[in-house]
């Protein structure tokens, strides 16, 4: 038995890096990048575009809201190959009250697996709550709801034992703590 050869993947960093606060707006910030990414698979090459794009925006003076989109390669443990895939994620975090911090995160993700032309891509989907009470200056009690989706398709290279959709919903509670390292 002969071992599959080796996949490479050689991204080339040279195209546009922007990051700034916007002139009119100092709590607005907008970053974005570019570049491309050459794929070698089975002795073939693929060759795509890589982007980054965010906005950041602060809320007052204990919120922020975040949004990301980043289309690129990647490997996913599991997979019968690369992925090249779009993403978009949110976020948006805070403190409600003094001692109660919130964050709430989404995110959506699609592409294709192996980097072919035939249906085998995927569709994900996420999303988490989560709580934070400070009990003290040094401990806080986390809970946490999540929310995780996806879909292969069935050309979809995937290991035996994965499911080609998954839903699962998680609670998650627990305490977490904080010391300094230096003083």
């Amino acid at each position: 038995m002969t071992a599959a050869p080796a996949v490479k993947n050689q991204n080339v960093d040279v195209g546009i890096d922007y990051a700034r606060p916007l002139s009119f707006s100092r709590r607005t910030t907008i970053t974005f990048g570019s570049g491309t990414s050459i794929v070698t698979d089975q002795f073939r090459s693929y060759y795509r575009v890589l982007a980054d794009a965010g906005l950041t925006r602060e809320i007052g003076r204990t919120w922020s809201l975040n949004g990301t989109y980043h289309r690129g390669v990647q490997y996913v443990e599991g997979l019968g190959g690369p992925v090249y895939a779009d993403t978009v994620q949110m976020q948006v975090h805070g403190l409600v009250a003094r001692r109660l911090d919130l964050g709430m995160t989404g995110g959506y993700s699609n592409g294709a697996i192996a980097l072919s032309t035939v249906d085998s891509g995927y569709v994900t989907y996420t999303g988490a709550v989560t709580l934070r009470v400070a009990l003290s200056r040094l401990v806080a009690l986390d809970t946490q709801y999540a929310y995780y989706y996806y879909d292969f398709s069935s050309q979809a290279t995937v290991l035996p034992g994965i499911p080609g959709r998954l839903r699962r919903n998680s609670l998650r509670v627990g305490f977490s703590g904080w010391f300094g390292l230096l003083r």
